[in-house]
């Protein structure tokens, strides 16, 4: 059952499920639907921003969205999971924390302070240099691996205790994080300080007004992959993006391509990245397990070459091909594998496995691989019908009737 002044999904209407998500844009929220594993179609197993949400705001139950835009507090945090960029932070958005983060670090000697809003009400920020964010659960490997790139030596993560925050359930996406982050920084052989703690750093002098000792925290960094917390803060005013561009959020389903595949969008955060670690050097190791990109493998003894991988796959990172010797099959773009499994969930054969552990230095230098398929009995598309009567039939006397 939905939840007072939420929106749900009902039925089986793709506008339905579009007109759920684009309520979220009023918050703070930059929304595109078309990018939304869930939207493009039903049999995504994908929820994770409805797992990582600090607030309730977003849920998914019996394969219905229900979302409370009222609970929403533009935390950033579904932002952080989301694979294809569907939703995006917009306070701050992420040039703008990339900006300040980089400002953050020219005044403290080359480490970045960034503060939950409950944090920072216990340090002078201004003269810290902190950058606000609403919950540290808005830090994403992105901004940590750009930062690097640019020469900054650390980035600290100051927050308040979580025990008692009604936003909680943000320590496991800011965890979440700091493991990924730590893995990338091993398998590319190179130093990320990424520290998160209740204590206020040395160098940081603490609110002329908080009469009170900061409470013991634990230090974590992505070295250490320790623990983390988050707080709870009030909702935010919106800024720009918020309910004046609600309305220009398009809720029309995705017409299909010429290619007879959906649109795609490859997450700018992902190109960012692979960018960043480029300027870093090259990987050291030969795999790397995150959550960030995904590997796809096929089971050709189950295949039946219907191709419909590359007709949902969000981001290009699964095309057709069609080559000069009338060989036809899919290639797979690592680099532009984001890991959503839509893939492997709508397979009719499941023959699809699209797993985390990934050839770093593949992906490093943007290779495909290609596979090679069977011609199907029947050809996938507007015509699809009319071919599978045939074939049974054995003849062409089957036709449309327009």
């Amino acid at each position: 059952m939905a939840k007072k002044n939420s929106v749900a999904s009902h039925g089986p209407s793709v506008v339905d499920d579009i007109a759920a998500v684009e309520m979220l844009a009023s918050q703070g929220l930059a929304v595109h639907p078309h990018r939304c594993v869930r939207v493009r179609n039903r049999h995504a197993s994908c929820r994770r921003c409805a797992d990582a949400c600090t607030s309730g705001a977003i849920a998914v139950e019996a394969g219905q969205w229900h979302i409370d835009p009222e609970l929403c507090v533009g935390c950033g945090t579904c932002a952080t999971v989301c694979p294809t960029c569907a939703l995006e932070a917009q306070h701050p958005n992420d040039a703008s924390l990339l900006r300040q983060a980089k400002e953050s670090a020219a005044k403290n000697q080359g480490t970045a302070l960034i503060c939950c809003q409950k944090a920072k009400e216990r340090i002078d920020g201004e003269a810290a240099a902190a950058v606000e964010v609403l919950c540290l659960s808005r830090i994403e490997e992105t901004l940590l691996f750009s930062l690097a790139a640019a020469g900054v030596k650390r980035v600290y993560g100051l927050c308040d205790t979580c025990e008692d925050c009604p936003r909680k359930q943000g320590v496991v996406s800011i965890e979440t994080v700091q493991r990924t982050a730590s893995h990338i920084s091993e398998v590319w052989g190179t130093p990320l300080d990424y520290v998160v703690s209740r204590d206020i750093p040395a160098w940081v002098a603490p609110a002329a007004s908080d009469e009170t000792e900061a409470p013991v925290g634990v230090a974590a960094s992505a070295a250490a992959g320790g623990q983390a917390a988050s707080a709870g803060q009030p909702k935010p005013e919106v800024q720009g993006g918020g309910a004046a561009e609600a309305a220009e959020v398009d809720i029309r389903p995705a017409h299909v391509q010429k290619d007879g595949t959906l649109p795609h969008f490859v997450p700018t955060r992902r190109i960012k990245l692979l960018d960043a670690l480029e300027r870093l050097g090259e990987p050291v190791e030969e795999e790397l397990d995150t959550r960030l990109w995904g590997h796809v493998a096929i089971d050709f003894s189950r295949c039946q070459s219907c191709k419909m991988c590359a007709v949902f796959c969000p981001t290009g990172a699964i095309v057709k091909f069609h080559d000069e010797h009338g060989i036809a099959g899919i290639e797979h773009y690592l680099a532009e594998c984001v890991h959503c499994c839509l893939c492997q969930d709508i397979c009719p054969a499941q023959a699809i496995s699209c797993v985390t552990q990934v050839p770093s230095r593949q992906l490093a230098a943007h290779e495909t691989e290609r596979y090679y398929m069977a011609d199907p009995d029947w050809m996938a598309g507007p015509d699809q019908i009319l071919q599978r009567m045939r074939v049974k039939i054995g003849g062409q006397s089957v036709e449309h009737s327009y």
